[in-house]
């Protein structure tokens, strides 16, 4: 084969590699990432990736109304998603808030979630990605969802050694209490609607980023 030959199959092979992702993120987590009301945070996120350079695809496997425990029964599924093809597999999780509002205390549901997290990483080495707790107002929420929901996220910032942190609570606009009742970013007092979620995209890609490092 000619030089020339060989240096055109060289660029072509070169030019495919860069082109085709080399990160694969499975999203784990309940309705407030599985599109309800029409709002898709993992297409934002993935958005937000590339426009950052992160080649990157996803794969949705959040279900509405699920906590954390019911995640946990779902491991084969999630670790059925890694793709060996890929550079980088990124197991993004968030769910504590329907554990938290169906009776489980902080600490129960804090170690259901790095139980879960343990189980996966048992099986493929996961970059992980985790997020805080929203506030939520929607009927039915316990009195004391707030205050559990606060001492949760103090339990995540202080321990998330060998994973990365999405704090989206930190954000002053949809994650003080009380933002849930603001319309400008909440549709319904507990999901985010295109404006909540397009604060939301910058913070996960942040996480997600750091995570590939």
């Amino acid at each position: 084969m000619k030089k020339s030959a060989i240096l055109l199959v060289s660029l072509l092979t070169t030019s495919c590699s860069y082109f085709t992702p080399q990160t694969k993120i499975t999203f784990v987590s309940n309705s407030l990432m599985a599109g309800d009301g029409g709002y898709k945070l993992d297409e934002k996120i993935l958005a937000e990736l590339k426009h950052n350079g992160v080649r990157a695809v996803g794969q949705n496997l959040s279900v509405g109304g699920t906590t954390t425990a019911q995640l946990a029964t779902r491991m084969a599924e999630i670790n059925a998603a890694w793709d060996n093809s890929k550079q980088y597999n990124v197991l993004l999780v968030w769910e504590q808030t329907n554990q938290l509002y169906f009776g489980a205390s902080p600490l129960q549901a804090d170690s259901t979630l790095r139980k879960l997290i343990t189980d996966a990483t048992a099986v493929h080495p996961w970059k992980v990605v985790v997020a805080t707790v929203l506030p939520r107002a929607n009927d039915g929420t316990p009195p004391d969802q707030e205050t559990k929901r606060i001492k949760s996220n103090q339990m995540l910032r202080i321990n998330h050694t060998g994973w990365q942190l999405a704090d989206v609570a930190a954000n002053t606009e949809i994650g003080e209490p009380g933002d849930c009742l603001n319309s400008k970013y909440y549709y319904d007092k507990v999901h985010l609607n295109d404006a909540g979620q397009q604060i939301e995209a910058p913070i996960f890609a942040e996480a997600i980023e750091k995570a590939l490092k």
